[in-house]
């Protein structure tokens, strides 16, 4: 019988690829007694692997987030407040420059405020300063405001209003009139304002609420009404289309564009105002 078929009846046909395997290493296997028992390390000689460490380098660089260009580490590093919020810089220095100076030049407002999000806080104005000292930006005027901003909170304390750039914090026996030591103006304390000879405070009072009165009727009168091209009379439109008749002169016009309705009604609508909507 040749070696072929002493294979195949030792391995049949039905059996898998790794039952074959697991028989010929169990055939091949050497008896225990006859095994060599080969000598374990004792723990002292047993060589330990480690993984080697790999070190991550720092970016050198990072984007800003206003900009959106790529600025060296050293553009965030500094921290300008120690009241920010914020645990790392995204907004590099020119952006923050950029931003203070801004609102160093807005008059409305005196709060110089961190940008980086999440973060409201306010930089005092040696910060400010310090941000600025690169620029040709003047923090005099902004100290100035500063100066004022805090003064005012003070009670009692009012500014001369006749612009002199003075002022002063009264007492309680100050009254409601005070004179200005730079300009010698007089000043109504109550008021705020040039101080109202010849009246006092109340019939002051009451000469502003008729004056409100009045512009309150006149605003009225231009929303409402319209004068007369002829006569001047104020006329009210309540309904009705836009050709209208005085009823104090008969003179008849165009509400939209006062023109005279004569000839509009003779040569058709070419007689009405360019920019009237009746105009063609």
């Amino acid at each position: 019988m040749s070696n072929y078929e002493e294979d195949e009846e030792y391995f049949p046909t039905d059996m898998t690829f790794n039952k074959r395997l697991a028989a010929t290493r169990s055939s091949l296997s050497m008896p225990r007694d006859r095994q060599v028992q080969m000598p374990r390390p004792s723990s002292s000689q047993q060589t330990v692997y480690r993984a080697p460490q790999i070190l991550m380098r720092k970016p050198r660089t990072r984007e800003c987030v206003v900009c959106l260009n790529e600025k060296s580490i050293a553009d965030f590093g500094e921290v300008f407040s120690t009241i920010c919020q914020h645990v790392e810089r995204q907004i590099c220095t020119d952006c923050v420059r950029e931003n203070t100076i801004r609102i160093v030049n807005d008059r409305s407002t005196t709060d110089v405020r961190c940008p980086e999000q999440n973060c409201d806080a306010i930089f005092d104005f040696d910060t400010v300063r310090r941000i600025l000292i690169d620029s040709n930006t003047s923090v005099g005027q902004f100290e100035d405001r500063l100066s004022k901003g805090c003064v005012e909170t003070m009670k009692s304390f009012v500014w001369c209003a006749h612009r002199c750039g003075w002022g002063c914090q009264l007492d309680d026996s100050s009254g409601n009139i005070f004179t200005c030591r730079r300009c010698k103006q007089k000043t109504c304390a109550h008021h705020q304002v040039k101080w109202h000879s010849g009246i006092t405070c109340a019939e002051y009072d009451q000469t502003l609420c008729s004056d409100r009165e009045e512009t309150k009727n006149q605003n009225w009168l231009k929303d409402h009404t319209k004068k007369c091209p002829r006569c001047n009379v104020s006329i009210e439109k309540n309904d009705g289309c836009d050709h209208m008749t005085c009823c104090h002169c008969k003179y008849e016009f165009c509400w939209i564009c006062l023109a005279d309705f004569q000839p509009i009604r003779i040569y058709d609508n070419k007689y009405h105002a360019p920019d009237c909507k009746y105009y063609a």
